[in-house]
């Protein structure tokens, strides 16, 4: 080899500087051939190690990181829910002390005094509630993030919608002005229909609810802005079986669709705890709609509905 070598590189008939470089050069390309292989056997092996080392590693993080944050998003869940629970007890507390804490008819038993009369007062002046195919619309294209945020595009689409107040509903209300096939028909729909004071005519019930559920505008509204995940709120009132609700933010009802009445005999078959007596009497759920029947929607009753029971009698919710 080194023979093979010489003869190349000393050939008498190459001129010295090609002998020269030949002799030199080629050693050194050699060996800097050699070194830069090895060099990049050597980094590729070393890239395999630090991959795998890092792989090892990434792996040990995640299954960290992942436990750490599980219990981070499991807290921050239970707080959310927490919360929730929170604005319906209170919701519930409120209504519970302005409806059945006090002489229905009288407000005699209200823990608030007149400072002027020194008789017993409610601190808030009764409101009235207009009925949802009257609302003040105030949400549009342009300001629909500062009144919902993303609300609008996720869950309201482009339906009418108002923020600047709840509505008040009940079975039958119904714009008398309406068309067949529009939004806010009802058959054979009259000025009584939205009669607050029996709650309309399909199922007329005498009362002044109408009267003291208004203020409630006032507490749903702060605690439907303070959490975007808050779809919509709704206080139903058994209403001797008829039905009642008020509805924040106000939303139009589609006249045009039904769903299926689970009927109310759950509310016989079954015990109220604070009670020991059935949910309602027979005569009570003789307002409901019958089990399978087909109810259009301005005729809704909360407490035929398949959600409405399994709160009651689950606890399953809070549905707001």
């Amino acid at each position: 080899m080194n023979c093979r070598l010489l003869s190349y590189c000393l050939q008498p008939k190459f001129s010295l500087r090609y002998q020269l470089w030949a002799s030199f050069g080629s050693i050194s390309f050699i060996a800097i051939l050699f070194v830069l292989l090895l060099s990049i056997s050597i980094l590729i092996t070393a890239g395999n190690i630090v991959e795998s080392d890092v792989e090892i590693s990434m792996a040990a993080q995640s299954r960290t990181t992942l436990q750490r944050y599980t219990e981070l998003l499991a807290d921050t869940c239970s707080k959310k829910f927490e919360r929730l629970t929170g604005a319906v007890s209170l919701i519930a507390e409120v209504t519970a002390d302005r409806i059945v804490g006090n002489n229905w008819e009288f407000d005699s038993e209200v823990p608030f005094t007149d400072m002027i009369t020194n008789t017993s007062l409610f601190p808030i002046a009764p409101v009235s509630l207009p009925p949802d195919w009257n609302l003040t619309k105030n949400v549009n294209e342009e300001n629909y993030l500062e009144h919902l945020q993303e609300r609008r595009k996720t869950w309201y689409n482009h339906e009418e919608i108002s923020t600047a107040h709840a509505t008040f509903r009940f079975q039958g209300q119904c714009d008398p002005a309406a068309e067949e096939g529009d939004k806010t028909y009802f058959e054979n729909c009259t000025e009584l229909n939205n009669n607050v004071a029996t709650c309309g005519i399909v199922n007329p019930v005498k009362s002044r609810l109408h009267e003291k559920v208004g203020f409630l505008q006032y507490i749903l509204k702060p605690i439907f802005e303070t959490d975007d995940s808050i779809k919509q709120i709704g206080v139903h009132f058994f209403n001797e079986g008829a039905g009642a609700a008020v509805v924040y933010p106000a939303q139009t009802i589609d006249g045009t669709v039904s769903y299926k009445s689970i009927g109310c005999d759950w509310m016989l078959n079954n015990t109220n705890p604070r009670t020991g007596k059935p949910f309602a009497t027979r005569e009570q759920v003789k307002r409901c709609h019958n089990a399978g029947e087909d109810v259009p929607g301005r005729a809704y009753n909360a407490f035929e509905r398949e959600w409405c029971r399994d709160q009651v009698l689950h606890g399953i919710g809070p549905h707001v």
